[in-house]
């Protein structure tokens, strides 16, 4: 069978909408490195194919580790539901290539720069970001995208209950 349609099907059994935007932008950056997706099979997928893969969204794309350890995982979940369904026999690749989490650099500002940041006069229309900057910082570094996304339901006794994987 050809990878992008059994992507797609996977794709439109996902039922999270964050989780379907991850898969599709997966499939949109295997789009961009293979040109060939639309003949493209199972099979074609092996060690050196990823490994050029992942070179290439660390490298050439930019990604850092992480990011484009979860393209990889995206691909093997993929591959896994071909398996299940038996739509492909092929060698499975994975196993030879390293998609484990690396520890972000840790980031700094110092306390001066902090402080000017809080106190900065901004726009009106600029306020919003700022201040959600700060309640990020508040939040020992909770991502706007989760903050965005908080349900009431995880507001308990005044405090906000948060736990990424969660999300």
């Amino acid at each position: 069978r050809y990878v992008l349609p059994v992507y797609n099907e996977h794709i439109a059994l996902t039922k999270k909408p964050n989780t379907t935007d991850s898969y599709r932008a997966s499939l949109k950056s295997i789009k961009e490195f293979e040109p060939d997706i639309d003949t493209m099979r199972f099979k074609d997928i092996n060690v050196a194919w990823l490994r050029k893969y992942q070179n290439w969204l660390t490298e050439d794309r930019g990604m850092e580790t992480n990011g484009a350890n979860v393209y990889l995982r995206n691909l093997r979940t993929v591959f896994n539901y071909a398996i299940t369904n038996k739509y492909t026999f092929a060698d499975y690749p994975f196993k030879k290539i390293d998609m484990s989490t690396t520890e972000p650099d840790k980031r700094f500002i110092e306390w001066d720069k902090f402080l000017e940041w809080l106190t900065y006069p901004v726009a009106d229309q600029r306020v919003f970001y700022r201040d959600l900057f700060m309640l990020s910082f508040y939040l020992c570094g909770i991502r706007p995208i989760d903050l965005l996304n908080v349900k009431k339901s995880q507001v308990v006794d005044g405090r906000l209950e948060y736990w990424p994987e969660k999300l």
